[in-house]
């Protein structure tokens, strides 16, 4: 019954309606189209994503691609439309179980605008299935949290005696300093472009939000 009340499957099964009814009208090149139409958006993403490989036939498909979407801009826009709206609409379920993984985590006191910016992206960037982005961005929250509530100029230059001043200003516990040291050394790994996995990105963002709870509920915070 539960399913039965996602839109998402219904959109899935409306757009494979949509190809068949495609295929059934045009059943000799139907299917090669859409065949193309998927092969040419994917290739036009990676071409936007990443490097190409060098080589001549590389740059020869490169420009094949530009000349292809000059003069057919429109064919191009839907290959990708069709591409994008299938990708998004079937990650749907993992979106909203990521979203209803987090939704028991306490509120807690509402961060600082710049704090606040960061984690809602950190947060968007876990359901959305991005953990290097989501746990880069929880570090930059960090930070900022850190600067917004240390008292007088910083002792040291890294985020480690940024935290440890903090910590002891504020008087916070060593299983709360612990919280943002581990989050701290999650961020440095990202940057230093060890892989990581959505799993690690969630524990990232619960011990930053424990974090921030004690951080904030700390008297010489206000």
């Amino acid at each position: 019954m539960t399913e039965n009340l996602r839109s998402s499957s219904d959109v899935l099964e409306f757009l494979n309606e949509l190809d068949v009814s495609f295929v059934e009208e045009y059943p000799d090149e139907g299917p090669g189209m859409l065949e193309r139409g998927r092969v040419i958006a994917e290739r036009v993403r990676v071409s936007k994503e990443e490097f190409s490989d060098s080589g001549e036939s590389a740059d020869d498909f490169i420009l094949a691609l530009k000349e292809l979407s000059e003069a057919s801009p429109e064919l191009f826009a839907s290959d990708l439309d069709t591409m994008y709206v299938r990708e998004v609409v079937a990650a749907v379920p993992q979106y909203v179980a990521r979203t209803l993984q987090l939704s028991g985590l306490p509120a807690g006191r509402k961060p600082k605008e710049v704090v606040g910016r960061y984690l809602s992206e950190a947060v968007r960037s876990y359901v959305f299935g991005f953990p290097l982005a989501a746990i880069a961005l929880s570090r930059a929250a960090l930070e900022q949290a850190i600067k917004e509530c240390m008292t007088g100029p910083p002792v040291g230059t890294s985020l480690k005696d940024k935290i440890d001043q903090v910590v002891e200003q504020l008087g916070l516990d060593h299983a709360t300093a612990r919280l943002a040291m581990d989050v701290a050394t999650a961020g440095n790994n990202v940057l230093h472009q060890r892989p990581v996995r959505l799993t690690e990105a969630f524990d990232v963002l619960i011990k930053m939000r424990k974090f921030l709870e004690a951080l904030y509920a700390s008297d010489a915070s206000e």
